[in-house]
């Protein structure tokens, strides 16, 4: 069978000569890399969303609860409380966490996206009792470990089941 691809080393010498079954090996091998890759970049995202989202409301909790209270139509109020410092850091970090949220859903079904995403409220409930020190009733307690169970019952599942709606998403694509 001849050469289907010549590779050669830095000195310009062929060093090595793939037949189709090579190159179909490789390109499994990079299909595969390419998969582990993508399933490392939801973990990242989706832990990065998990963080960001219960810390955001902690924060904006935090600063709300240390101003007067707010009930009005008028948005001046609001925009004033926006120079509370934990105001501020919780918009600046549920904003971070929404865009994060997008770059997730860019990778991963909603269907997967949304309940694992609400492992958070588990984690926003932790905090609210710990450093905000609320209340949490035992009805609260159970509705939260119902999220967490509902979570775990999904987590198995496929990450992504569909195809992009615009076909496959290209990736950079060098040449070598």
């Amino acid at each position: 069978m001849p050469c289907q691809t010549k590779r050669t080393d830095r000195a310009g010498n062929e060093a090595l000569c793939m037949g189709t079954y090579e190159n179909s090996y490789v390109q499994r091998m990079k299909t595969t890399i390419s998969a582990r890759h993508r399933a490392s970049r939801i973990y990242q995202l989706l832990i990065l969303v998990l963080l960001l989202r219960p810390f955001g409301n902690l924060s904006l909790a935090w600063g709300m609860k240390h101003l007067s209270r707010i009930v009005s139509l008028s948005p001046l109020p609001y925009l004033r409380a926006m120079l509370n410092p934990y105001v501020a850091a919780g918009i600046i970090l549920l904003i971070l966490a929404l865009l994060v949220r997008m770059a997730l859903l860019s990778l991963a079904d909603l269907t997967y996206v949304v309940p694992m995403t609400a492992g958070g409220y588990i984690i926003s409930t932790v905090l609210a009792r710990v450093f905000l020190q609320e209340n949490v009733s035992a009805e609260s307690w159970v509705g939260t470990v119902l999220v967490f169970l509902g979570t775990a019952l999904v987590g198995p599942t496929s990450r992504t089941s569909t195809m992009h709606p615009l076909g496959p998403v290209r990736t950079h694509n060098r040449q070598s």
